[in-house]
């Protein structure tokens, strides 16, 4: 569940990953990562076979510590992780200059 601290956090950090404003990059075992004044945002996705569950694993690295948080599929807030996650991609794969440059060469 995403903490009541992080909810309007979440959404800020939405905005700016939709708008280009945060830059997110790929980390290490199939994360995202985004950097932001000596403090750094952390997400990712899992899924656990044996218990054929999924989810979402956030975490902010601060100047007051490490929070880390999860959202499973069974709760309320993992449409919203679902849709954070997708944008993150996009953003960290630049894909709105890939889709500029694919329709740019058809008639």
């Amino acid at each position: 569940m995403i903490p009541f601290q992080f909810i309007d956090f979440m959404e800020f950090v939405l905005k700016k990953t939709r708008t280009g404003s945060l830059k997110w990059m790929p980390g290490e075992g199939g994360s995202y990562i985004a950097n932001h004044k000596d403090m750094s945002l952390y997400v990712s996705s899992d899924f656990d076979p044996d218990r054929e569950v999924s989810s979402f694993w956030f975490r902010l690295n601060g100047s007051h510590g490490i929070t880390p948080f999860s959202v499973f599929d069974n709760e309320s807030d993992y449409k919203f992780m679902r849709m954070f996650f997708e944008e993150v991609i996009a953003n960290a794969n630049n894909v709105s200059g890939d889709m500029a440059s694919f329709m740019a060469d058809f008639d």
